[in-house]
């Protein structure tokens, strides 16, 4: 008799009667993840709360040229992080940097779009560019330099 789709003991792939791992089968996702996934929707929760009204940004003497585009830059590059570590893997890198800045664009631009309903701020496209130059770099940083993700999951840890 021929037993298909028996879970392996590691509990991450399927495996068929002739031995072959299958990664069409899998398990739902752990606690871990779960958690991961919660932080990143609360980050994007925050600050599409904290841009939806009326803001007068930082002290005048704080301001410099484009300091809005570096904000946009940092704070995106913070959610595509969030995004990057949600189901992280050293050997499908990839996957983390296509999904944290996939996400942190997209919600780049809807952001953006609803600012554009608000009559007390609008749209602009560089802005989008920025968040889409932030997500990447802290994606990538993220996926391909150990150190950067040493220091965030000892300071900010989500055990799996």
């Amino acid at each position: 008799m021929i037993e298909m789709g028996l879970i392996n003991q590691l509990g991450k792939t399927a495996m068929n009667s002739f031995g072959y791992t299958s990664g069409t089968e899998t398990l739902p996702p752990g606690p871990g993840e779960i958690r991961r996934a919660l932080f990143a929707a609360a980050l994007c929760a925050a600050v599409f709360t904290a841009a939806g009204g009326q803001i007068s940004g930082p002290p005048a003497e704080l301001r410099f040229p484009h300091f809005d585009k570096v904000a946009h830059v940092a704070v995106y590059g913070l959610i595509a992080t969030a995004f990057a570590r949600v189901n992280f893997h050293p050997r499908r890198r990839w996957r983390a940097v296509l999904f944290g800045t996939a996400a942190a664009t997209l919600f780049g631009l809807a952001d953006e779009t609803r600012q554009y309903l608000n009559p007390h701020r609008f749209f602009e496209w560089a802005d989008v560019a920025a968040d889409f130059a932030g997500a990447l770099t802290a994606s990538l940083a993220y996926a391909h330099w150990p150190l950067y993700r040493k220091v965030l999951e000892q300071t900010f840890p989500l055990r799996r």
